[in-house]
């Protein structure tokens, strides 16, 4: 399966989100970029390191990981440092 890079340089390890904020139109565009992976993959887009990030929105949107409702905004998320064991070949 082919991946798309959206933070090439996050580190797995750090305890930290890579939080990329892109409207719409930016990640239709960014999307074929970083699949393409095109140094310039996301323009004026930057990106911020958290371990802590809160979503909200003045419409009502659902939450999802992995194709599971988890609820809806607003909704907080953490990392748990070490919580996870990722094994990448």
């Amino acid at each position: 399966a082919a991946t798309m890079p959206f933070a090439p340089d996050a580190d797995l390890s750090d305890g930290q989100f890579e939080v990329m904020p892109l409207g719409f139109l930016e990640m239709l565009q960014a999307v074929p970029k970083a699949y393409l992976r095109f140094p310039d993959r996301y323009g004026k887009a930057y990106c911020k390191r958290s371990s802590f990030v809160r979503l909200e929105s003045q419409e009502r949107l659902q939450v999802e990981a992995d194709g599971e409702v988890l609820g809806e905004l607003p909704a907080r998320f953490w990392v748990l440092p070490k919580a996870l064991r990722v094994v990448a070949q």
